[in-house]
């Protein structure tokens, strides 16, 4: 406790500090509605600054809209006739005691009457991930369970008919990928922000972004085996 009356008025001043307050559009909380992008990012950002959030949410609280390890503005306004932000939603509950905990038994095997109430209990949040792809030059997005679908969604928006592109043969180093897609594409389907199809070999599928000569994707258009 204060010592002095300076301490004691000091004190008190602190109970009186006006705390700042939220301004931001998106809210501080889960929202599947279009927001753009940074203002999605500015709630999260809100809640990790100012209330001591990071990757869960405190009781009565889900989480917010962020940018993941290797996402966020993936192809910028401005950069491309479409722009593309991917965001990341955690659906798990931390910070509440007991949760977090058995997610194989909640899934594979509903609580029964008479557990409910009995600690440790076991997690009831809806628990994963969601993905979001956001287009802000066109006020669209599309949410959905994975990276891939979003990515895939996106290009569906983007770049309609990309499915059908040719896929580039596996082994080719960044110099004659691009020499490849020149050939092979059509001129329209070599603009800002296109994407690339190419052959991936064993498990690595993931699109990858500004990977293709025009600062797209590099979407995997097949999987082959290779001999040892």
């Amino acid at each position: 406790m204060p010592d002095t009356a300076l301490d004691w008025s000091l004190f008190d001043l602190a109970d009186f500090e006006p705390k700042p307050t939220y301004q931001g559009r998106a809210p501080l909380n889960f929202t599947r509605e279009y927001f753009h992008p940074d203002e999605l990012i500015a709630a999260h950002r809100w809640l990790t600054d100012h209330e001591g959030m990071s990757l869960g949410s405190a009781v009565g609280r889900v989480h917010t809209w962020n940018r993941g390890v290797t996402t966020g503005w993936v192809i910028p306004e401005g950069t491309a006739e479409h722009s593309m932000c991917m965001l990341i939603c955690s659906l798990e509950c931390f910070g509440i005691e007991g949760h977090g905990i058995d997610y194989d038994h909640r899934r594979e095997y509903p609580l029964m009457p008479e557990e409910i109430g009995r600690t440790p209990m076991r997690c009831a949040c809806v628990g994963g991930d969601l993905h979001q792809a956001v287009c802000s030059v066109c006020r669209w997005h599309h949410i959905d369970d994975t990276e891939k679908a979003v990515v895939e969604a996106w290009h569906d928006h983007a770049f309609p008919g990309w499915r059908d592109l040719p896929v580039a043969p596996v082994g080719l180093d960044s110099k004659h990928l691009a020499k490849w897609a020149t050939d092979a594409y059509p001129a329209e389907r070599q603009v800002p922000g296109a994407p690339i199809l190419t052959t991936r070999t064993g498990v690595g599928s993931r699109s990858v972004p500004g990977r293709s000569p025009w600062g797209g994707f590099d979407i995997c258009g097949r999987i082959i085996e290779v001999e040892s």
